[in-house]
């Protein structure tokens, strides 16, 4: 597509659902225009065949009675349009082809009598589409043999958790991506033999069983003791709640975290949000804390794990909703506070992934947004590697979640679990919606 001095107002075609995500993604529009308004701001570089780029205002929006007007020179990519009204201007649209090229940009702002101008470039690199593969089990404790058999050879430590309550290997993911360990999943009373068998391949001087007797019975002690031998050892975190179980393990002096600057807060009460947000705490070194969301205040205990972390810096990761605003500012008084929110599940993630990853990333895992198990040894592995976890609908990429591969741009998506889970379209990354 290439442009030579296009005139204003140039929208191309309705908004669907992707391009609608421009209104949550681009500022409101600002009050009267000065020269700040015109500070050059280029989109991403990198997109992927068939994602969307991220929609950034080329300057700041301006509002009535200054007026803005773009012209563009140059070639933008196949599939990227241009927008341009009275107040704002950028691009948006999916690249439809690998290229790379450039554009030229001059916006000038029009108040009264007096007027403001900026000229600058914005270069595009497009890049194929990433590949795709899937690693599915024939149920949840299988499948996180599998997740591990294809990221770990030997480890030090071994992370096992309740395969059938999400809590305790939610709070355990981010933990063992710290130590760079799998995290592999248990029937409540007895492991499998897809699991005992990747235990045995990994070769670990440790398993540490995170949860109490009531998530991971002591005949699971029993048959690992028995099993692995002298060599291997069993340790259990365990707590009287959820709660307690995350604190405890973060502050675990062999198998927790030391120390860290930064601490990630989430709801213990559902999984959605904290799935991605292990990956996320992984880049830092820093755990995911579990709370009660709509709690008002930290507990003392809460407070006693922040405090031996040495946290200065907490994430709070899921909306209103999920943690509560009380329970926010009671935390903003005692660390640098920031929330990462978004209207449902699919924001949420691909709001916390647009801020702790660049592209171009390796590797994406993706996993269904409303079932947990999937996601859990998925966590761990992608925090391992410094990859990011995004989730999705069943049948289709969520348009949120096709926004954070059109951005982070991954050379492979792995799919989790099966079709069950994430159904046969997903092995194409058919869009749920497209421009």
């Amino acid at each position: 597509m290439t442009l030579i001095l296009s005139p204003r107002r140039l929208a191309f075609g309705a908004f669907t659902a992707v391009a609608a995500l421009a209104a949550a993604v681009l500022p409101t529009v600002g009050a009267s225009a000065t020269t700040a308004a015109l500070v050059p701001n280029c989109p991403q570089e990198l997109s992927a065949v068939g994602f969307p780029i991220t929609p950034t205002d080329l300057v700041t929006p301006v509002a009535a009675p200054a007026v803005l007007e773009v012209e563009l020179s140059g070639t933008l990519p196949d599939g990227v349009r241009f927008y341009s009204d009275d107040h704002r201007a950028y691009f948006h649209g999916s690249p439809t082809k690998v290229q790379t090229t450039s554009v030229g940009v001059y916006a000038v702002v029009r108040n009264g009598g007096s007027s403001f101008s900026v000229e600058f470039g914005c270069s595009f690199s497009v890049k194929p589409a990433p590949s795709v593969s899937r690693i599915g089990g024939k149920d949840r404790f299988a499948q996180s043999a599998l997740v591990s058999r294809a990221n770990f050879t030997d480890v030090d430590t071994v992370y096992l958790a309740s395969g059938e309550k999400f809590p305790d290997a939610l709070g355990a993911a981010s933990v063992a991506a710290a130590h760079g360990s799998p995290l592999l999943l248990t029937p409540s009373t007895q492991v499998t033999a897809e699991v005992m068998t990747e235990i045995a391949r990994v070769t670990p001087k440790n398993v540490v069983v995170v949860g109490g007797p009531a998530a991971v019975a002591p005949a699971v002690i029993d048959q690992l003791q028995t099993v692995l031998g002298s060599k291997v050892t069993v340790t259990r975190i365990g707590g009287a709640d959820r709660f307690e179980v995350s604190r405890n393990l973060i502050g675990d002096d062999a198998f927790g975290i030391a120390s860290s600057k930064d601490v990630f807060i989430a709801t213990g009460t559902n999984f959605p949000d904290a799935l991605g947000a292990s990956p996320a705490a992984a880049l830092v070194d820093a755990p995911v804390l579990l709370v009660d969301g709509a709690a008002s205040t930290l507990t003392a205990a809460e407070k006693s794990t922040l405090t031996g972390l040495g946290a200065t810096t907490a994430t709070i990761v899921g909306g209103g909703l999920a943690v509560s605003l009380s329970l926010e500012t009671d935390i903003a008084k005692s660390y640098m506070t920031s929330r990462v929110g978004g209207v449902d599940r699919f924001e949420v993630n691909a709001a916390l992934t647009a801020r702790s990853f660049v592209a171009p990333l390796d590797t994406l895992y993706l996993a269904s947004g409303s079932t947990f198990p999937d996601a859990l040894s998925g966590g761990a592995a992608a925090g391992a590697d410094g990859d990011a976890l995004a989730i999705t609908a069943q049948n289709c990429v969520s348009a949120p979640t096709a926004m954070t591969i059109g951005r982070l741009v991954p050379s492979k998506v792995v799919i989790l679990g099966g079709t069950a889970s994430l159904d046969t379209p997903l092995d194409t990354l058919k869009l749920c919606h497209t421009e």
